[in-house]
């Protein structure tokens, strides 16, 4: 009668010995994957500044009843939108960027440079917009420049414009 109950003993030990052993290995198989990859993590920063970027360039201006990508287009060409106010695309360019940006990355608390530059002539159309102090750059060697988005636009056949959104982590 002895050796069963010491069997039945045993066999309930072995039980609570594979239980936590099962237990343990998921607890480390989730810390292994929770771990976040450098390289995933900044694909993803930079997903993040290229997508606001083009949700920007594709925002409608309801006075020029354009988008703000054709505005900066037609700023850098040859300013023949004129909109509902007889103001030219680069004012509405302007007044857009002035108004969206610290609306959006200036609420989440974010750093950020957006700058448009015509090539080849390597020219800004606008001062940087920047968060903060803008005689400062934001985005220098001081803060890691966490997330970068780049938009060509398309000038043909006279060049392009390029505009890039530096967001600081």
């Amino acid at each position: 009668m002895k050796s069963k109950k010491s069997q039945i003993e045993i066999m309930g030990l072995v039980v609570i010995v594979l239980i936590i052993t099962v237990v343990f290995l998921m607890a480390i198989t989730l810390r292994v994957k929770s771990k976040i990859n450098p390289q995933k993590n900044t694909f993803a920063n930079d997903q993040l500044a290229t997508n606001f970027l083009l949700a920007l360039l594709k925002t409608d201006n309801p006075l020029c009843e354009t988008q703000i990508g054709t505005l900066i287009r037609d700023c850098a060409r040859d300013k023949k939108i004129r909109c509902k106010d007889g103001k030219d695309s680069c004012f509405h360019v302007n007044q857009d960027l002035t108004m969206i940006l610290p609306e959006s990355l200036g609420l989440m608390q974010s750093k950020y440079t957006l700058r448009i530059i015509k090539m080849p002539e390597n020219q800004d159309l606008f001062t940087p917009y920047k968060s903060g102090d803008p005689d400062q750059d934001e985005c220098g060697a001081k803060q890691n420049k966490g997330m970068q988005g780049y938009q060509p636009i398309n000038l043909y056949p006279n060049g392009r414009v390029d505009v890039t959104l530096d967001i600081c982590v």
